[in-house]
């Protein structure tokens, strides 16, 4: 594979060029993904080494990966009557689904980045009841609860409905 006139500058320049994806078509019709890295060596850096790597199975698999999240938004977005939400590490909100605006009252934008505690009532968080919560499902993988929760208070005209 021969080097391009940039690569070939960049490589005198500083000894090799940067890694760089190009794809080939192989003999059988078939394409490849391939990382290629070249260094020029010897005081002359008249020889060269070069590194390639196939990248197919990454970007098929990457391109799997992609499609199988793209359903699980669609199936967690499509779930009207229930709230789905995620936590990070913190208890601040990083996920939001409408099921979850529908039902408590916060908007996407409102809930992502907050404090997951906001839907607790003030005597669960007085319990610990979030904190719990969280613990549970950072050692069992989730954490199931039967509770009341608080709602965003809607005002019209100035008061509270």
């Amino acid at each position: 594979m021969p080097l391009d006139e940039q690569n070939i500058a960049e490589a005198k320049a500083r000894g090799a060029c940067n890694p760089y994806e190009k794809e080939y078509i192989r003999k059988d019709g078939s394409r490849v993904s391939v990382l290629v890295g070249y260094s020029l060596v010897g005081e002359a850096r008249e020889e060269s080494v070069a590194m390639i790597l196939d990248l197919s199975d990454r970007k098929h698999t990457e391109e799997a990966l992609r499609q199988s999240e793209a359903r699980f938004r669609l199936m967690v977005e499509s779930a009207k009557d229930y709230a789905i939400f995620t936590l990070d590490l913190n208890g601040m909100i990083t996920s939001w689904n409408s099921g979850a605006e529908r039902l408590l009252g916060y908007t996407e934008g409102e809930a992502i980045g907050s404090d997951g505690r906001m839907i607790f009532t003030p005597e669960d968080n007085e319990r610990g009841r979030a904190e719990w919560e969280m613990q549970t499902a950072l050692s069992e993988g989730r954490a199931k609860n039967e509770r009341w929760h608080l709602r965003k208070m809607a005002v019209a005209f100035g008061a509270v409905v």
